[in-house]
């Protein structure tokens, strides 16, 4: 993908209309490795909530196995927006990585009630490897998270 049309496609990254969202991940996903690296790099230029948010979102796939996928959820735990920092916890909660722990942990004293609750959420689906628990607060069995990976 050219640098020109890899901007344009990136520029729709966050549009309040999800199908104009959609689309353009999928043109994304056609770099598939690369993916993760060029979401953490838009990440770290965007001042648009919305475009943060659709680049920790679309690289929960990844956090398993890439470690820009990791980083930018580490990165994102600090941002300024509730809804960034939920979409990083889920991230972390996804990877199961012991390595995002300090980072999680260092939440539970966010002056955001909901961010803590999130922080807390993730911390212990890493601590009994169980991402579902993410999703599933109260360990009840009947939710699951499903999430696509590549």
């Amino acid at each position: 993908m050219k640098d020109s049309n890899l901007r344009s496609v990136l520029s729709r990254l966050g549009d309040s209309n999800p199908d104009v969202n959609r689309r353009a991940i999928r043109e994304l996903e056609k770099l598939k490795a690369d993916l993760p690296k060029v979401l953490l790099a838009y990440y770290r230029e965007s001042n648009a909530w919305r475009a943060r948010v659709s680049c920790v979102f679309f690289a929960v796939p990844y956090g398993r196995l890439n470690e820009d996928a990791f980083q930018l959820g580490i990165e994102a735990l600090k941002d300024k927006s509730r809804i960034v920092r939920y979409r990083a916890c889920s991230l972390l909660a996804y990877s199961l990585r012991d390595r995002a722990l300090p980072h999680l942990r260092a939440l539970l004293s966010h002056s955001d009630q909901a961010t803590v609750e999130d922080a807390r959420s993730a911390i212990d689906s890493i601590e009994h490897k169980n991402h579902h628990w993410f999703m599933d607060r109260e360990h009840t069995g009947r939710l699951k998270w499903t999430v696509e990976e590549d």
